[in-house]
């Protein structure tokens, strides 16, 4: 079979290229003609066995972004065009997608070049988490996303919760989950002679409304109380300006300066060193609509702490692989933050039981599913 996955930009650190990546690199292996349009290749490593486009322009300029996501009807129209000639190129069977506007592309060319489209839906940011612009270009995403489903062949949707999200839209769909490197992500990753004196929660994700770092600073002020040594690392992408400069004010307004240390992102090889340096990975996210981190987290051996809300219980695992609060509830997130910090032996539990849980979202599993909801296309 000819799968062509079709992407902006195979940027490294960003969840969805990881899993294009990852995904065609399996389906490469197991004798499937698999290749990549992208308009930016981004500097990948790309395997020997994985074909990559990029659409061009005149005299071998690569095609803008810009043009895709413009409002311009002539742009699009070159971007088409342009993005047309590659799948002339390889003929694939199946195009898979990820999210607007490519799916657009997808379905407008596929009367064309007859291939069917799979769509994996990841989402959208809860628009009641943000105001004005931000809320209003959430609200629109969403439509725009639900619009372009209702024309594709297949819908994979990364947990249930965002399964029966489409659902509630008449939308079906069928259960495909982000996955996780599980020899990447893996425990006993340690820096070192660094000498762990202290505990450590540890958060990965981004700094904006929905992810709840908020949250996760008062329960943590709280743990403080109770365990004065207690220390917590960020790293977070700086999406929101506005988040980080709240995140900014409470921790310098808390007390917490000398305790809470807030980093930009980190990816590649340094990020299983950073769950593993954790003795519990927390999160205050109240919106999540598969929660990456979690699992990531969980292959490393990590705990986790977080709240029982939307998609987290179904990669967190109360009572086995961490422990999670009622929506909004910081009281019990901080005591289960203390629990898992002060009980030795609960933790080591969990992080053995943490392990054997994220192995069924290996990318093997992941690919495999998703081939058998192909292959009856």
């Amino acid at each position: 079979m000819k799968i062509n996955f079709l992407i902006n930009s195979l940027s490294e650190g960003k969840g969805i290229p990881n899993r294009v990546m990852s995904l065609a690199t399996l389906l490469a292996s197991s004798s499937h003609e698999i290749s990549i349009v992208t308009m930016d290749k981004a500097g990948r490593a790309i395997p020997p066995n994985v074909t990559v486009r990029e659409p061009k322009l005149f005299f071998a300029q690569k095609l803008p972004y810009k043009f895709v996501e413009s409002k311009s009807t002539l742009l699009n129209k070159i971007a088409s065009l342009s993005i047309g000639r590659e799948f002339r190129s390889v003929s694939p069977d199946v195009v898979l997608v990820d999210f607007t506007p490519m799916d657009i592309y997808a379905n407008s060319l596929k009367r064309k070049f007859g291939y069917k489209v799979v769509y994996t839906y990841h989402g959208i940011a809860d628009p009641m988490m943000y105001e004005g612009h931000e809320r209003q270009k959430r609200i629109d995403a969403r439509k725009k996303i639900f619009e372009q489903l209702r024309n594709v062949d297949l819908i994979t949707a990364v947990s249930e919760y965002t399964k029966a999200e489409l659902n509630a839209e008449g939308i079906e769909a069928e259960v495909v989950p982000n996955g996780v490197d599980v020899d990447f992500f893996s425990p006993g990753k340690n820096f070192g002679n660094l000498k762990k004196d202290k505990p450590v929660l540890v958060y990965v994700g981004r700094y904006t409304e929905h992810k709840g770092v908020l949250n996760l600073l008062k329960a943590f002020k709280m743990v403080k109380d109770e365990i004065k040594d207690a220390v917590l690392y960020m790293f977070a992408r700086h999406e929101s300006k506005k988040y980080v400069e709240q995140i900014k004010d409470y921790i310098a307004g808390s007390g917490l300066k000398d305790s809470v240390f807030m980093f930009r992102e980190v990816y590649g090889e340094i990020l299983p060193y950073i769950y593993c340096m954790g003795d519990i990975f927390v999160s205050g996210a109240l919106d999540e609509t598969f929660g990456m981190t979690f699992i990531e987290a969980a292959a490393c051996g990590t705990p986790c702490v977080g709240f029982a809300s939307k998609s987290i219980p179904e990669v967190v695992e109360h009572g086995k692989t961490g422990l999670l609060a009622k929506p909004g509830d910081i009281g019990t997130f901080a005591a289960n933050m203390v629990k898992l910090i002060t009980d030795t032996d609960l933790r080591n539990r969990y992080s053995r039981d943490s392990v054997i849980f994220a192995r069924k979202y290996s990318w093997d599993n992941v690919a495999q599913s998703l081939l058998e909801k192909i292959n009856i296309l």
